[in-house]
C-alpha cells in the first residue's frame, strides 16, 4: 500500500506537484501545487524518498 506522506516530508504526495533532484547534492527542488511555491529537501534516504515520488507519479523535471 502507497504511503501519502513520507517521513520527515512536511506534504503529502497530492500535494507536490513536480520535482528536479540533485544526486551530488542529494537534494530535491519540489514544486508545491496551489501555491506558487518552491522548497528544498534534503531527506536522510534520497534514493527511498526519489521512489516515493515516482511510486506517486510525481513529474520529474528533467523527464519533461
Amino acid at each position: 500500500m502507497l504511503q501519502d506522506r513520507f517521513e520527515g516530508f512536511d506534504y503529502a504526495a497530492h500535494e507536490v506537484s513536480k520535482y528536479i533532484y540533485s544526486s551530488v547534492l542529494g537534494l530535491f527542488t519540489i514544486v508545491i501545487k496551489g501555491q506558487s511555491k518552491t522548497i528544498n529537501f534534503m531527506p536522510n534516504n534520497p534514493e527511498a524518498f526519489h521512489a516515493w515520488l515516482v511510486s506517486h507519479k510525481v513529474q520529474d523535471i528533467k523527464g519533461s
